[in-house]
């Protein structure tokens, strides 16, 4: 049984805990794709929503890291919405690294994907 001085201690733990899980680092402007030539000249592509917490957690990732990015916004921009309608893929971000795609966020397989394709800075 808890004893009653432990269950404060254990509630902000766990509040601590939960606001950095659901935290991300200051939140950072899409480097929107202006055409296609920008795309094509990015190392990495990827197709967004601004009320997409993976999709922001992605560009934190892609702007800290220093890589070569650009995005489409699947609702906002025409090409975004044709590029996401053609892929068939049902979620987002969808990223293209190099000949890599990925879909949702992973740290780690991202990591690995730009090991991969080396598009590390």
């Amino acid at each position: 049984m808890l004893s009653e001085h432990l269950l404060p201690i254990i509630i902000v733990v766990a509040l601590c805990g939960a606001v950095m899980l659901y935290s991300t680092a200051a939140n950072v402007a899409p480097v929107n794709c202006t055409s296609d030539a920008a795309a094509n000249a990015a190392d990495v592509v990827m197709l967004s929503a601004t009320w997409c917490q993976y999709c922001r957690r992605a560009r934190n990732y892609f702007v800290e890291r220093g890589v070569n990015y650009c995005e489409w916004d699947i609702e906002k921009t025409q090409r975004g919405g044709e590029l996401y309608s053609r892929s068939n893929i049902q979620g987002i971000p969808i990223i293209y690294l190099g000949k890599e795609l990925l879909v949702g966020f992973s740290a780690s397989e991202i990591a690995q994907a730009l090991v991969a394709q080396e598009l590390v800075p």
